[in-house]
């Protein structure tokens, strides 16, 4: 009997000391994948954090409406307009609501959502492409290539719904390839894909498209056991998106209501304006209606989105060294007879030309690909991987060569995730122009009227952003109809810039220059490059903490507000405090006087200050009208919170060349050099 006949049992299967011994390397091997695949998820973690670390404002416009609807939400009543939003689901609204509820921000808690998304995207491209291919080798240079990936990064770093959605359906995929009793495994699937629906409707597109490739599975094989795993599958998918089903059907009528047609029909039209041109139509325009109205401008749109996928870099999401490989690696996984199971290759072939095809309808964004992205690392990585020889032979043998070059190519695309970690966004603008309005009074956004369409309260819990003009009046034709509706409106404060400002207002681009003097508004902020101005609206009577002082040059002080707020980020330990000067000019004055306002402890050491001609230089005294009052706002920085204790305010008025002028008391006489406002008692 030879040596292998003699190794084996009487019924043919090896000893058990050899099977034993066998298996040992295959767990080995599979734990060691499973933990280097979450090495890789905490390791891109750790990249975003640190991206994200001490970040407190928008980036991402879109999410102001997000966080606007997760504050309305009344749980109560389900069958209200505020659970149903043609261009938005209800999950991430609801996800916002309960991490304030948790006690995080709106802000932290979209990083939060965005780095899960991108957690699940990772482990469920490994899982996918193991279960696709076997090869654990495969699935982690998939992982890791796309965890290098500028675009992953900055989606998983961005406060918007994509990197959620997309790590959910992600995970569907890989669920759908899992081993197991089919009709619960396509449950779990589309339940997941149900669940991602209620982050963004475009996963209806993986929905329909895993159910085709189920029913084509089902007709391949002809077994009627296969086909009830579609219906199970979306069963599953409806059950995930029942929140969004229900409310659409009880707020709208129908479950499987979108706005999606009036994006259609603005992108038919060729428009770039969504200032003017958003609301030409209906948003509950039909789809037909669209369709009807532009056959021919759908036809052509459609195929230039549809080519440059195929032709052009516009669609290309990965990095270099492997951006300029993605469409040859997926055609060459797709068509090039290789040892990849004919099921895989159709299973991509069908998903991944399904969902291009599907959105070139409407628009190919780079952050819709976020699903495909996987995949198109997988191919392209398959593609170098088929046809690298793994070894080439030398004189002295042969050397590996597929997997060292990998390798190599993987160190390449670490480089990124290193300088995207250090660059953090710091959003100067955004940030100066929050903590001056709170210093200037402010107390809730909705006192802000602002043609910037980023700036918001950073302070806020909420992130609001300021009543935006484009919104409320997008056409005003003369100064007299933006100060009526800035009145009527009670408006404290009013944002006009260079960019949107002047698409909306041209004929008030003097606002640009506070030197005008608009009647009816105050600079409280200049920017240095003349971006933007901030402007107080003043009401009449002004209201205003009153005081009489007196200077010997025929200035009068008439009253005054303060107020004091805390800098954000509040890490940096900084306060403002905010001082209105209301000031009156008896007589002519020919000097240039400069302000000043110190900030004194109780010891009357200086603390803080700051000086400057009045109204933010922008109207010196010796220009002044006698009998008109001039407001004057200065912001007064503190470096580090004040410490408990008495703080007095004083101002007073000097030269550079004579010094201070003399303030007089009641009777005329010279009582000094400064007026001190209030004392304020630090508890």
């Amino acid at each position: 009997m030879s040596e292998a006949h003699r190794s084996r049992n009487a019924d043919g299967t090896p000893p058990a000391q050899e099977t034993s011994a066998r298996a040992i390397p295959s767990a080995w091997q599979r734990w060691c994948g499973i933990l280097t695949a979450w090495v890789i998820a905490l390791a891109f973690v750790t990249v975003e954090v640190r991206r994200v670390a001490g970040q407190v404002t928008v980036r991402y416009p879109d999410f102001f409406a997000w966080a606007e609807r997760a504050a309305r939400f009344d749980p109560h009543h389900l069958a209200q307009w505020q659970w149903v939003d043609g261009l938005y689901p209800l999950g991430y609204p609801l996800l916002l609501r309960l991490g304030v509820a948790l006690g995080l921000d709106v802000l932290s808690t979209a990083f939060a959502l965005s780095i899960a998304g991108g957690i699940l995207g990772l482990l469920g491209a490994f899982l996918l492409i193991r279960r696709m291919t076997g090869s654990w080798t495969l699935a982690l240079f998939t992982e890791t290539i796309l965890a290098c990936t500028a675009h992953y990064l900055f989606f998983a770093s961005l406060d918007s719904t994509d990197m959620l959605a997309g790590g959910l359906q992600i995970c569907s995929l890989a669920t759908l390839f899992t081993d197991g009793r089919r009709r619960r495994v396509a449950f779990w699937s589309g339940l997941l894909a149900g669940l991602s629906y209620l982050i963004r409707y475009t996963a209806s597109l993986s929905i329909l498209l895993c159910a085709l490739y189920l029913v084509g599975c089902a007709w391949a094989r002809r077994e009627r056991g296969w086909w009830s795993v579609p219906g199970v599958y979306l069963l599953g998918a409806a059950v995930g998106a029942a929140p969004q089903l229900i409310a659409s059907t009880l707020v709208k009528g129908n479950p499987f209501y979108t706005t999606q047609a009036h994006n259609l029909w603005f992108h038919l039209t060729g428009s770039s304006d969504y200032i003017f041109d958003w609301n030409a139509v209906p948003m509950d325009i039909p789809v037909w209606e669209v369709i009807r109205a532009y056959p021919r401008e759908l036809v052509t749109h459609w195929l230039a989105q549809f080519r440059s996928f195929w032709v052009t870099q516009d669609a290309v999401v990965l990095d270099a060294p492997f951006a300029p490989l993605m469409q040859a690696g997926l055609l060459f996984t797709l068509l090039a007879p290789t040892g990849l199971r004919r099921s895989v290759r159709t299973f991509l072939g069908l998903y991944v030309v399904g969902i291009v095809a599907l959105l070139s309808f409407i628009r190919l964004d780079k952050r819709f690909l976020i699903v495909l992205m996987p995949t198109l690392v997988f191919t392209t990585v398959y593609f170098l991987w088929t046809i690298l020889p793994a070894k080439i032979r030398m004189r002295r043998g042969a050397v590996p060569l597929r997997i060292p070059v990998m390798i190599l190519l993987t160190i390449w695309s670490i480089g990124y995730p290193l300088r995207f970690m250090r660059s953090n966004p710091k959003d100067r603008g955004t940030l100066e122009v929050s903590n001056t309005l709170h210093a200037a009074g402010m107390q809730s956004a909705d006192q802000v009227y602002s043609t910037h369409l980023r700036y918001h309260d950073v302070a806020d819990p909420w992130k609001r952003r300021f009543a935006m003009a484009f919104a409320i009046a997008p056409r005003l034709e003369s100064y007299e109809a933006l100060l009526e509706l800035l009145q009527r409106g009670d408006y404290w404060f009013f944002i006009y810039d260079r960019d949107t400002g002047v698409s909306l207002y041209p004929n008030l681009q003097f606002l640009l220059s506070p030197e005008s003097r608009p009647e009816g508004l105050a600079p409280v902020y200049v920017e240095e490059k003349r971006k933007y101005v901030i402007y107080r609206v003043l009401d009449e009577p002004l209201s205003y903490q009153p005081i009489y002082a007196s200077w010997a040059n025929g200035i009068t002080l008439k009253g005054y507000e303060t107020y004091l707020c805390d800098d954000e980020p509040r890490r940096n330990n900084r306060q403002r405090l905010g001082v209105y000067l209301y000031w009156q000019a008896t007589q002519p004055v020919t000097d240039m006087l400069k302000v000043f306002v110190h900030v004194m402890d109780a010891a009357g050491q200086l603390v803080a200050q700051h000086d400057g001609i009045p109204a933010l230089w922008t109207y010196s005294t010796d220009r002044w009208a006698v009998g008109e009052t001039v407001v004057d706002f200065h912001q007064v920085l503190l470096e580090t919170a004040l410490p408990p204790g008495s703080y007095s305010i004083r101002v007073g008025l000097y030269t550079e060349d004579a010094g201070r002028v003399a303030v007089l008391d009641s009777s005329g006489a010279p009582a000094g050099d400064f007026v001190t406002l209030q004392t304020m008692t630090i508890p």
